[in-house]
This record gives structure tokens, C-alpha cells and sequence, in this order.
């Protein structure tokens, strides 16, 4: 019987049945990923609070259109805040930038407005800014609040610092006369915790107005102030009412100079006035040395040429009266001569063109400061400079580290010190001598008469005449001395004739003021002459 014989064949290593699970995986795969890209990025934002916010519901919007979902929310681990994680569409890659700008958006009241409303019905979104720095970035901190000023928008923004931002929130605006050029950013303390500190932006094309010579100040509320120019009443914008609000200004010599760099740091003023007071930052100092009360004189007070405000008064050296002499006793004040303020730049060079101009007015024109006179309602003083003619020369002097100039006393002052003078004239004239020695002719001429009419039945009657003629020569020198024409009489009548005419013009005063009190501060009304009336 035949035996069948096995045949042997070796066996595949790899069975043809494993291509499925590999051909099914690579498909998976596949469908995983165009799953994923097909979602776009995933970003993280950090906020401070979730209110409104809901998993799988909340939009992200760019500028009104859909581009992402949130799809979870935690809380972080410090608990200072929450985590959002939100999916964007697969073409917003682009927009992911280390500028890129993320906040909530929900029914908002402001000086600006109302905004928001939409979210009352479909709920508070994410809003999304993009930036333009180049860097791709997934990890971002969120904004309480809409930014006031987006990236992208053209301007510049500046610091201000101060000692108080009273009323200001961010959002205020930033006023040029009257107009809203800008926005206030942010509100905080300096790194020393001393001083506000304020982040502003001007819009262009206003920051073409901003130079280093630009003032700013809290425009918030109303401003009322009593100066030497009177009282003052200064307000803004309704929105600088309700939010705050900082307005600018620059000084019109002062236009056009080189532009500020962002970040540029300014003072911020507590009020306009404060601003106005020291607009230029060189000037030439002088010190006033005045012999009488300056009441009513005070820091800031303007000095003016003629009605034209040239500088400031800068101080009222009160330390040095501790020091104060019978032969000094004047009291010391230091005022600036502001160069900017006459239309010259305000540089070193014209600080001592200045100089050189004061220096000359003074020694040859007669220039002095004096008080006057600023408001008669507050009793503000200022100080004035004019030409007087005083007969006497004078010079730029010194005291300390300033230079000095001549001071002369001006309106009532120098009334009373001229009624003064002719009163000290008056009583410095020999009347009492004089009348002594009239009453001692008169008395000689008595006894001659009696002489005379003894001797006349005398034998020394011959002796008569000549004695006679000598007593007619001591009468007539007597009459030379006493009578019209002489020194004393001239001299006399010089004296009264003045003291005449000043006791004229008090007299006038004193009319208008008994028939009109209010004279010193409102306008004189006078009365029409009466006219003649025909008979009938």
C-alpha cells in the first residue's frame, strides 16, 4: 500500500488580516487630525472673574464676528482669578500675537455712554483685538474692561504725574480746549507710592500739539479761585464733570518745537491756574525790597509791564526777617522775569538778553517795580513794572545769590508820603521865630514914637531927625525881610499853595465817596448837567 507523503511549506510571517487594524488606524489618525486642525488654535486667558461666562455657550468675537467657543473654565491655583480655555476657528491663527488684546464684554455705563446692550439677550462674549508685533503666542491675561485706546490706533501716550487725580477713572477724557483729543488709560500711584501716576493718549492728529513745553491739569469739577486778575470760575466738558477729565495746553511762543516720545513724562497740575503760574522753565530772578506791608501779595502773583503779565512772583524770603536790622528792614521778595512770556524762546541766551535789557532800563530810563493794586474786591496785590522819574539814578544791585531792583512806592502811598513831606516842610519853617521878631520891631517902633513925641518939646528936639531917619532905615530893612517878595514869603506861599492842592484832591475824594460808597469798586455814575427849562 502506497504512503502519502506530507508536504511541508513554510508559513508567512505577517498574516495579510493585520493590513486592516493598520490601514484602520492610519484612518483614524488621519481623521484626527484634519479634526484638530479643522478647530483652529487653543488659547488660554487668565481673568480676574467668570461672571457671565459659560462653558461651551460663551462666543469669542472679532469685531462682532463669531470665531471661537469656550470650552472650559477653572480656577487657578492661587485662586486670584480664573483660567478660560477657548477654541478659534482653523483661520485665526493669524490674529494670535503677543499684542493680542482679550476682554469681557457686558452691559457697561460710563461718561462715555451706555454700552454693552446687546448682551442683556445673548450674554456677556469675549472680545478679541489683534496685535501686530509678529510673535505667535497662546497664553494671554485678559482685561477687566475695554481698553480705551486699542492697539493699532495712531497717537502717542504720555505719563502725568501729580499729587493727586482726584475724580479721574479711566476712560476721562483728554480735553484741548474744549474738544476731546484722547482718553485716560489707567489710574495708579507712583513707584513710590508718593504721587498719582497717569497713563493718557492723544489721538493724531492731535499729539502734533504736545511738545516739552505742554502743561496738563485735572479738569475735573469746577475750578474757583480768587486771584489779582479776581475771581475765577473755570469749568470743562459734562464728561469731565461726571468721570474726571485732563485738559492740555501749550504756550503759544512755544508751538511747533520738537514732538514728545511715547512715554514722555509730564507734570499734572491740580488746576489751570497752578498750570499758568510757571509755564516757562528759565527765567531771571530779582529780589524787591519793599519798606512797607505787602498784605495781599502772595506766591504766584503775576508781574506785569503795563497791564502785560513778563513774570511771577517766586518767593517771599520770610526766613530772612529773623535778621532784620534798624538800618534793613525792608522785606525781601523774589520775582521771575520770564523770557517766553515777550515772545523770546525760552533758552539760556534769552535769560541774558534779558539781563542786559533790565540792567540798561534801570540805569538809564528809570525802571522800577512797585505794589499795586490787583483786585480791590479779594485785595490781591501784584507787582508792577514801569519808568518812573525820580530824579535819582539807580543800578541793578545785590542781595545774596539774586540781583536786586529799585522799588518806588506808588498810588495812595505816594500821596500820603508827598502830604507828608509838605507837612514836614511846613512845620519846619521858622514861624514862631518870625513872629517873635515882629512883635520885638513893633515893639521898638512904640518906643521911638514915644521918644519922638517927648523930644519934640525937648532942647534935643534938633537931634530928632537924624535919629528919626535911622529908625525909618531899621523899619524899612525889617520890611525888606518880612514883606512881599521875600525869601520867607516866597518860601511860604510855595508850602501852602501845595498843601492847597493836595487838600483840593481829597476833597474830591472825599465828595465822590460820601455821594457815591461803592465808587473804589463800580464805575461812577454822574449826573447829567440840568438843562434850562423855558417860561411859559
Amino acid at each position: 500500500m502506497d504512503e502519502l507523503t506530507a508536504e511541508i511549506k513554510p508559513i508567512r510571517k505577517i498574516s495579510m488580516i493585520w493590513l486592516l487594524p493598520v490601514l484602520v488606524a492610519i484612518i483614524g489618525s488621519w481623521v484626527m487630525f484634519q479634526y484638530y486642525s479643522s478647530q483652529g488654535p487653543l488659547v488660554e486667558i487668565s481673568l480676574t472673574t467668570a461672571e457671565g461666562l459659560e462653558a461651551g455657550r460663551t462666543r469669542v468675537r472679532a469685531l462682532s464676528v463669531d470665531i471661537g467657543v469656550v470650552e472650559d473654565i477653572q480656577l487657578e491655583e492661587n485662586l486670584e482669578g480664573v483660567r478660560v480655555t477657548a477654541r478659534l476657528s482653523p483661520d485665526t491663527q493669524h490674529l494670535l500675537d503677543a499684542q493680542t488684546q482679550f476682554w469681557v464684554v457686558r452691559p457697561r455705563i460710563s461718561a462715555d455712554g451706555v454700552s454693552g446692550l446687546g448682551t442683556l439677550l445673548s450674554g456677556a462674549y469675549i472680545e478679541l483685538y489683534p496685535g501686530k508685533s509678529g510673535t505667535f503666542k497662546r497664553r494671554f491675561r485678559g482685561l477687566d474692561q475695554a481698553p480705551n485706546a486699542r492697539p493699532g490706533v495712531a497717537g502717542v501716550r504720555v505719563q502725568l504725574q501729580g499729587g493727586s487725580a482726584a475724580s479721574l477713572t479711566a476712560g476721562a477724557p483728554v480735553l484741548y480746549k474744549g474738544l476731546k483729543v484722547g482718553q485716560v488709560e489707567s489710574v495708579g500711584l507712583s513707584d513710590d507710592f508718593e504721587e498719582s501716576l497717569v497713563w493718557a493718549f492723544v489721538e493724531r492728529p492731535f499729539d502734533q500739539l504736545l511738545n516739552r513745553s505742554t502743561r496738563f491739569w485735572n479738569a475735573s469739577g469746577i475750578d474757583i479761585s480768587a486771584t489779582a486778575n479776581g475771581v475765577q470760575i473755570n469749568t470743562q466738558s459734562l464728561a469731565s464733570l461726571v468721570a474726571g477729565g485732563i485738559s492740555f495746553s501749550t504756550p503759544e511762543n512755544q508751538a511747533g518745537l520738537e514732538p514728545v516720545e511715547p512715554g514722555q513724562r509730564f507734570r499734572l497740575y491740580g488746576t489751570q491756574r497752578e498750570a499758568e503760574e510757571q509755564p516757562y522753565e528759565l527765567a531771571a530772578s530779582y529780589v524787591l525790597q519793599f519798606h512797607r506791608s505787602i498784605r495781599g501779595l502772595s506766591v504766584g502773583a503775576p508781574v506785569e509791564y503795563r497791564g502785560i503779565r513778563i513774570g511771577t512772583v517766586e518767593a517771599i524770603l520770610v526766613g530772612e526777617l529773623a535778621e532784620l536790622t534798624p538800618t534793613q528792614h525792608a522785606v525781601p521778595v523774589v520775582i521771575r522775569i520770564e523770557p517766553g512770556r515777550v515772545g523770546l524762546p525760552d533758552s539760556q541766551e534769552s535769560v541774558a538778553r534779558v539781563r542786559d535789557m533790565i540792567e540798561a532800563a534801570v540805569r538809564e530810563h528809570g525802571m522800577r517795580a512797585s505794589l499795586q493794586s490787583g483786585s480791590l474786591l479779594t485785595g490781591e496785590q501784584l507787582v508792577a513794572v514801569d519808568y518812573y522819574d525820580t530824579g535819582e539814578v539807580a543800578v541793578v544791585g545785590r542781595y545774596q545769590q539774586y540781583d536786586t531792583l529799585p522799588t518806588v512806592d506808588s498810588g495812595l502811598e505816594r500821596i500820603e508820603k508827598q502830604v507828608s513831606e509838605l507837612l514836614s516842610k511846613f512845620n519846619s519853617l521858622p514861624l514862631q521865630e518870625t513872629v517873635a521878631e515882629g512883635r520885638q520891631s513893633l515893639a521898638s517902633l512904640t518906643a521911638t514914637l514915644d521918644s519922638l513925641n517927648a523930644l519934640l518939646g525937648s532942647e534935643a528936639t534938633g537931634r530928632v531927625p537924624q535919629q528919626l531917619v535911622q529908625t525909618l532905615q531899621s523899619i524899612e530893612a525889617a520890611a525888606d525881610t518880612y514883606g512881599a517878595g521875600s525869601d520867607i514869603e516866597r518860601e511860604v506861599g510855595r508850602v501852602l499853595q501845595q498843601l492847597d492842592a493836595t487838600l483840593r484832591e481829597y476833597q474830591a475824594l472825599a465828595n465822590t465817596l460820601e455821594e457815591q460808597p461803592s465808587a473804589l469798586i463800580l464805575p461812577v455814575n454822574r449826573a447829567n448837567d440840568p438843562q434850562p427849562k423855558a417860561n411859559p
